[in-house]
């Protein structure tokens, strides 16, 4: 099962800067409201902040993911702590069993992270901390664009 919505176009990497610690990446910190509005058709999107990393933390076979939103909640605890950056792979709508994705739950909602597993049916969106609940999603909910996966998580800095 397939994310909703047209492929995205590609988006363009950020210039590496080379720094005392090796080689640093410009990672683009993305509103809500740019994560949601992918591929963006005016212009750039929104960018809350950038921020320098070794790239090494962002390279996921072979391939770096330099958009990232971040996560504020504790559905995904104790994987994703709350202040942690999530590196989103936004070209990636492929649904892996078990991969964690952002998704959007309803037209100008904001994004959630979750783990998804396919079911006959639909899918099943798992959160990470069992005080949350789950929900089984009609594969229709997400056929019909009411549902929208955004895109992989790829990568998790978490702030300790």
């Amino acid at each position: 099962m397939d994310g909703v919505g047209d492929p995205p176009k590609k988006l363009r990497a950020l210039p590496a800067t080379k720094g005392r610690d090796g080689d640093l990446i410009d990672i683009q910190l993305l509103t809500c409201q740019a994560v949601t509005s992918y591929p963006w058709t005016d212009g750039e999107p929104e960018i809350a902040e950038t921020i320098s990393v070794q790239r090494y933390l962002v390279t996921v076979a072979d391939k770096v993911v330099t958009h990232a939103v971040r996560y504020g909640g504790v559905s995904m605890q104790p994987t994703i702590l709350n202040g942690s950056l999530v590196g989103i792979d936004l070209d990636n709508r492929h649904i892996v069993d078990s991969a964690m994705f952002a998704v959007q739950f309803s037209e100008g909602g904001y994004p959630v992270v979750r783990r998804l597993k396919p079911k006959v049916g639909g899918c099943l969106f798992a959160a990470d901390n069992p005080a949350t609940e789950d929900q089984l999603i009609a594969r229709e909910q997400m056929e019909s664009g009411e549902i929208r996966i955004l895109g992989r998580v790829r990568w998790i800095l978490n702030k300790f």
